[in-house]
Order: C-alpha cells, then sequence, then structure tokens
C-alpha cells in the first residue's frame, strides 16, 4: 500500500457516494443486460475509476465485496491481485494522466486479448482518460471494440477534457456523472474522516470534485503549502516542482491558486476588479503557455503586478 493510499482509486477500499450508478452497473450485470461498451462520462476527480474498481470487486469477489455498505475486503486476494494489476480478467490502460496511451499500448491489447482466458468469468478492458487518446489509438481501438466476443467488456472512462471522438461515444452505453455541490462536500467530508486527512484547503469554502481536493491537499502538505501563502513565492516554488516532476495535476493547482488569489484582491479592492480580472487572465495564460512551450520560468513571474497603482 502506498502512504497515501487515498489517492490511488484502486487503494480506496470505501466507495463514497456514487450509490445510484453502483446499482446501476450491479443490476446490468447481474441481469446479463450488461453492455459490450460502457462509457462513464464526467469531469475528472467525479470518482468514476473508484466505482469502476468497486464494481470489479462486486464481479469477482462477491462474496467477500460488502456489497450493502460498497466495501472491499483488504484481505481479499482478488482485491490484492486487482491492486498489483495481475488479475488477467481486468486490464487498466492510461489510468497515468502524465502518460498517455500511444498506439503501440492499443496494440498490445490486441495481443492479450487475442490470447485465451484459463477460465469462463468475463474479461473487462478499463480505458482511462479516452478522450485524450490520439486519432490512431481510437481507430485502432475501434477495430477492438468491433470484433465479435462473448468475453470481452470496455469499460471507458471519459473525463470531458477534450471532446470524445463521435464515432466511438456511437458505440457505447453512456452513463453520465454528476455530483451537486452538497454530494461533493459529503464525499469530501467522508474521505478526510476515514482516512484521517490534514485539512489543507477547507472543502467548505470550495467547490472541489473529491478526486481534485484530494490531489490538491496532498500537494499542499507534501510541499508546505497554505492558500494563504505569498502568491509570488508559491508561483516561482510551483512552476519549479512542475520543472522537476513534469506533473500536469502541479498546474492545474497553480491555476486554481491563481484564481482564488485574485478573487480575493477582487473582493478586496472592488474598484480594481477590471484590473485584477484582466491580470489574473494574463497570468493563467502565461501558465499554459509555460507549460505548452516550455518556456522560463521568468516568463511567468515577470508579469506578475499584481497592484493597480504601480501601472502604467
Amino acid at each position: 500500500m502506498t502512504k497515501d493510499k487515498f489517492l490511488n482509486p484502486l487503494e480506496n477500499t470505501n466507495l463514497f457516494g456514487l450509490k445510484n450508478h453502483f446499482s446501476t452497473m450491479v443490476n446490468m450485470y447481474k441481469n446479463d443486460t450488461f453492455p459490450k461498451v460502457l462509457l462513464l462520462s464526467g469531469k475528472k476527480g467525479s470518482g468514476k475509476f473508484t466505482l469502476v474498481n468497486h464494481f470489479l470487486n462486486f464481479v469477482f469477489d462477491r462474496k467477500l465485496y460488502d456489497f450493502e455498505n460498497r466495501r472491499i475486503n483488504s484481505n481479499s486476494g482478488i482485491y490484492l491481485k486487482i491492486l498489483e494489476n495481475t488479475f488477467q480478467n481486468i486490464i487498466f490502460i492510461n489510468h497515468d494522466e502524465d502518460k498517455r496511451a500511444k498506439i503501440e499500448d492499443i496494440r498490445t491489447l490486441k495481443s492479450l486479448l487475442s490470447k485465451s482466458m484459463i477460465n469462463d468469468q468475463p474479461r473487462f478492458i478499463v480505458i482511462d482518460n479516452v478522450e485524450q487518446l490520439n486519432h490512431n489509438s481510437l481507430n485502432s481501438l475501434l477495430k477492438i471494440i468491433e470484433e465479435p466476443s462473448n468475453v470481452n467488456n470496455f469499460i471507458l472512462i471519459d473525463n470531458q477534457q477534450d471532446k470524445l471522438l463521435e464515432t466511438l461515444a456511437s458505440r457505447c452505453i453512456k452513463i453520465n456523472i454528476f455530483l451537486s455541490v452538497v454530494e461533493k462536500k459529503e464525499i469530501i467530508n467522508q474521505l478526510v474522516s476515514k482516512n484521517s486527512i490534514e485539512v489543507r484547503i477547507d472543502p467548505n469554502n470550495y467547490d472541489l470534485l473529491p478526486g481534485i481536493f484530494l490531489s490538491f491537499n496532498n500537494l499542499c502538505i507534501e510541499n508546505d503549502i497554505s492558500l494563504e501563502n505569498d502568491y509570488s513565492l508559491t508561483l516561482n516554488k510551483l512552476m519549479i516542482l512542475y520543472k522537476k516532476k513534469k506533473n500536469r495535476n502541479i498546474i492545474n493547482f497553480l491555476i486554481f491558486f491563481t484564481e482564488i488569489y485574485f478573487f480575493k484582491l477582487s473582493n478586496n479592492n472592488t474598484k480594481y476588479v477590471d484590473f485584477f480580472n484582466n491580470k489574473r487572465t494574463e497570468i493563467i495564460k502565461r501558465i499554459n503557455n509555460f507549460v505548452n512551450y516550455n518556456l522560463n520560468i521568468n516568463s511567468v513571474t515577470s508579469s506578475v503586478q499584481t497592484s493597480p497603482d504601480n501601472e502604467k
């Protein structure tokens, strides 16, 4: 188990929220109506991968899975195999957003699916961030999906970060995942309580999806960051950290931190709302350019001028 196991959806042994979606998937499976290709679509951080993991643990470990409380038995042999990615009936692809799947990964999938199973159970192929597959990968995936099979079931996770190819979406049964503001806060509070998480970002003050909250809050803990820290120093610190780790989550948090900082400035200086809004937009644009074009850190920090009194 990892130190911060709650950050890995495969290690979340409790499924908080999404009860109706879980029941829908289970009932389809029990009634032999589970689609060959199921598409779960919703914002990243809404718990889709955790939902899939609990469904798969139910399917393959029904005796030990606590259906009533939606809880995985952490001592289950099936669970441990799934966690180690050694369970032959489940194939995970593209779960790491910083290592997007390539055409070679889809070709490897085709090779794996050509091998016969040693048991008579179904096989599930789970593809996360499916909307970020490139054109060639998507075309190869479509060909695989269209091949006749009584064994293979695909669960595609669309995090809505790019537009999903319509030719793929049209071949899926789609379930939309949406959490209300109240549901988000309830799930976050349950996660905090269950995992004894030190809270650096008050979930009651910000509208964050549970997975995003966990990632941002953990980033603050690991790097000793507070939302009250000096903006320029934190900006510089996070960009240096991104240069080192190349983790997109760092940039996402930096944009979040920027939004909060300028929102507070606008509220405290209502006379200069337009100035602060323009400055916020400018800095976020520079942050994105810093990532997309591999610019130097000074290209962003040099633009930080947060006092309208200094405006020429």
